[in-house]
C-alpha cells in the first residue's frame, strides 16, 4: 500500500511540474528522415514545456524566417528560468544502424529585453521512448544573432550520438534562451 501512494505521488508531481503534449506512436520508417517541421509536427514530434518559465512553438510564425519551407520549431526556456523547452521523436528505424549522424540548423532568436549570453541547445538520444535511458548528451552554445544584409544566419550542429540498438528517441532542448530549428537530418551508416 505504501509503494503504491509513494508512486502516485511522484506521478502527480511530474504532471504539476511540467505540461506534455504526445504525438503519435512511431511506426518503423527508412532511414535517413529529414524533418522540416511542415505538415502537421505535432504528429512527429511530442512537447515539454513548463507552464509560464518555458514554451514550444511548432509550425509557422510569421515573424520568423525559415531556413526552408515554412514552419520551424521554437523552443524557449526564458533567461533566469532553471528550466528547459523540448521537443521528442521517437523513431522506430526500419533496418538496425551501426551509427548515427544527425544534423540540425539552428539560430538564435532574441528578444529586445533578452541578455547576449548564450543559448544552450542540447540534443539527446534515449534508448527506447521520452523516459528511456539516454544514450548520447551533446551541447552546444548558440551565442549570438549574426545577421547579414536584413537575414539571420543559420548555423549548422553536427552530432554524433551512441550507436542506438531499435527505437530510439530524439530529444532537442533549449536553456536559457530561445532558439529556432529547422532542416534536421538523422542518417545512418
Amino acid at each position: 500500500m505504501i509503494r503504491r501512494l509513494h508512486a502516485v505521488t511522484a506521478a502527480l508531481v511530474l504532471t504539476a511540474a511540467g505540461s506534455l503534449t504526445i504525438a503519435s506512436p512511431a511506426e518503423a520508417e527508412p532511414l535517413p528522415i529529414t524533418e522540416g517541421f511542415e505538415g502537421t509536427p505535432s504528429a512527429r514530434w511530442t512537447t515539454f514545456t513548463v507552464p509560464t518559465i518555458t514554451s514550444v512553438f511548432l509550425g509557422n510564425n510569421p515573424d520568423i524566417q525559415p531556413r526552408s519551407g515554412t514552419n520551424v520549431a521554437m523552443l524557449t526556456s526564458y533567461p533566469d528560468a532553471p528550466a528547459q523547452a523540448s521537443i521528442f521523436r521517437t523513431i522506430t528505424p526500419d533496418t538496425t544502424p551501426s551509427s548515427v549522424q544527425v544534423q540540425v540548423w539552428v539560430r538564435r532568436f532574441a528578444y529586445q529585453n533578452e541578455n547576449d549570453e548564450s543559448v544552450q541547445v542540447q540534443f539527446r538520444v534515449r534508448q527506447g521512448g521520452r523516459t528511456g535511458r539516454i544514450i548520447s548528451n551533446m551541447g552546444r552554445a548558440v551565442r549570438e544573432v549574426r545577421v547579414v544584409r536584413g537575414t539571420a544566419l543559420w548555423e549548422v550542429h553536427n552530432f554524433h550520438p551512441a550507436r542506438p540498438a531499435g527505437t530510439f528517441t530524439v530529444e532537442i532542448s533549449a536553456y536559457l534562451g530561445t532558439v529556432i530549428i529547422d532542416d534536421l537530418t538523422i542518417t545512418t551508416t
